[in-house]
């Protein structure tokens, strides 16, 4: 009887398991332990956004109606509250729109902040579509540039997700 000869073969190494492979690569060097982040986003990094979206004016205005928006949502409540109190203060007999200020004054608050948020968000949308543009063109320049090394060892779907 001959032997097979499939099983005169020196029995080729398993792959390693998913996830195993993170520590150690075939020539058995150790990669670097990724960071893990969690939490909130520091001054650090609001100041990294604003570096990079290299628009110091634009980044005052976000700021700016970022922090005026809660207060006009608190005045257009107000504006809304006196007028319920002069309809509650008015004589019976009478209609709700004989005296028009308190009318007026909250629609046009209400317009007013309507078209506030309305540019609050055009203006964030420019402002962080700029930065993430910026930030995006150097993490791939710098990912582009890496050693053939740094793309053996570090596996696909950290380099994917860097992205």
């Amino acid at each position: 009887l001959k032997p097979n000869a499939e099983a005169t073969k020196p029995a080729a190494a398993a792959p390693p398991a998913a996830g195993a492979g993170d520590a150690e690569n075939k020539k058995g060097t150790t990669m670097v332990a990724e960071k893990k982040i969690s939490g909130r986003i520091g001054f650090k990094d609001w100041m990294q956004v604003a570096k990079a979206s290299n628009a110091a004016v634009l980044g005052f205005f976000v700021l700016f109606t970022s922090i005026l928006a809660p207060v006009l949502q608190f005045l257009v409540s107000a504006l809304l509250a006196f007028w319920t109190n002069t309809l509650l203060k008015a004589e019976e007999g009478t209609g709700a729109f004989d005296n028009p200020v308190p009318a007026i004054l909250y629609a046009s608050s209400a317009v007013f902040l309507a078209v506030f948020l309305f540019v609050r968000g055009c203006l964030c949308v420019f402002y962080f579509l700029k930065s993430s543009r910026t930030l995006h063109r150097g993490m791939l320049r710098t990912t582009l540039r890496q050693t053939m090394g740094w793309f053996n060892t570090t596996p696909v779907g950290r380099v994917l997700n860097r992205f």
